[in-house]
């Protein structure tokens, strides 16, 4: 959301009928620290009710590589949800405070 820390993403939970009843703050790596320019997350796999595998991409144009002129990064964390503080409810994100603690690389 706009009004939301910069680096941040908001993950939301759904329930069977589709509808939200969970929202938590994930922070994404920051470009400078992995050498990219652009980063975000691809995609997010449920394993269970509460741990997710979390792909982030990330990319650099680079004049110098004359095949592509894209030097890119994949990184695959594992989050767990269980000791997280759910945000819902139309609470602004403001800082790291509720961010998401248990990122793991697994790649």
């Amino acid at each position: 959301m706009k009004q939301d820390a910069p680096g941040y993403i908001r993950i939301t939970k759904l329930n069977s009928d589709g509808q939200s009843v969970a929202q938590y703050a994930y922070g994404i790596d920051h470009p400078a620290m992995i050498n990219v320019k652009h980063d975000g997350v691809a995609e997010i796999l449920v394993i269970n009710n509460n741990q997710l595998l979390i792909l982030e991409r990330g990319y650099i144009s680079n004049q110098s590589n004359t095949t592509t002129g894209i030097n890119s990064d994949a990184r695959i964390y594992e989050i767990n949800l269980q000791d997280a503080h759910n945000i819902f409810g139309g609470c602004k994100y403001r800082s790291n405070k509720y961010a998401i603690d248990s990122k793991k690389s697994c790649l």
